[in-house]
């Protein structure tokens, strides 16, 4: 636990008693993303010139899979190091059984599994790097995706299915803002497969799967997914229970279009069918 502090908010669960009575002598200092944070971080108190892409939140929210529950909120790193959390979506009150109001990111830090906290760390690490030299001239087109465990309304921990995006940034494409999706894929896994991919949310920008946050990643070297751009966003639309003509009407394609697209995802994926498809995917941690 060296670099660790606690947040102040404490923890609980009597089945790891011994390792939250470690996390607890911690005293309160910074968050535990905040070595990371700092080191990406304009510190000019003023960001003058910002670029947010001609979106909106809605739109982002549908290039995420979703197959659970799932909660959304917004972070505002704009007087940083205060991280502020904003938009935060209803459910987020049912699945902690915390008022929205006392919600915020050190309360969501607390109820995050000890040994977890260093893979975050990691995973961060590295999506700051593909930020910067994978995804830097399309910086708003990439999500990244990783898991970790967090205590529920039930203090039981439950697998999240973490995936972020940027909303905006200022001229040295420092991080202004971002909006996390987590969806509770407990009811696929429970093991949270500590690996890292990036999507690139276009056909001209590669997907990274399943990379190892502990390895000095070269991601010229790194898996490339098996699947399109195409054939990813289409697993996204099955998965959230589209129909064939309801995804062609979206992306711009005719239905039978979509159908063979189905059939070639399957075929390469020598899976039944697509929940066994969408399960095995997120298992492996590559959506």
């Amino acid at each position: 636990m060296n670099g660790y502090t606690y947040t102040g908010v404490g923890f609980y669960c009597s089945r790891e008693n011994q390792q939250f009575q470690k996390i607890m002598t911690l005293r309160k200092k910074e968050n535990f993303l905040d070595g990371v944070w700092s080191k990406r971080m304009n510190l000019e108190p003023l960001k003058k010139q910002t670029f947010v892409p001609n979106t909106d939140l809605n739109n982002l929210l549908g290039k995420v899979i979703s197959v659970g529950p799932y909660y959304y909120y917004t972070l505002n790193f704009s007087e940083y190091p205060q991280v502020h959390m904003e938009n935060k979506n209803s459910t987020i009150s049912d699945y902690f059984n915390i008022p929205l109001e006392e919600f915020n990111l050190e309360v969501l830090m607390s109820r995050i599994h000890p040994d977890d906290i260093n893979f975050i760390q990691k995973a961060e690490e590295l999506s700051f790097r593909a930020a910067e030299s994978i995804y830097a001239k399309n910086i708003f087109s990439f999500k990244n995706g990783y898991c970790f465990r967090v205590r529920d309304k039930n203090e039981e921990y439950r697998v999240i299915h973490h995936q972020a995006m940027l909303l905006e940034v200022d001229s040295k494409n420092t991080i202004i803002k971002s909006v996390n999706i987590h969806t509770d894929i407990s009811h696929i896994t429970n093991i949270n497969p500590r690996t890292v991919s990036f999507f690139g949310l276009d056909d001209t920008l590669p997907t990274y799967v399943g990379l190892d946050p502990y390895k000095n990643t070269i991601f010229e070297d790194a898996l490339l997914t098996q699947f399109t751009n195409r054939e990813l966003e289409i697993i996204r639309f099955v998965s959230s229970g589209l129909s064939n003509k309801n995804m062609g009407e979206i992306m711009g394609i005719s239905e039978s279009t979509v159908s063979t697209h189905r059939k070639n995802i399957l075929a390469k994926s020598s899976c039944n069918n697509f929940v066994e498809l969408v399960a095995k995917l997120i298992k492996e941690g590559i959506i």
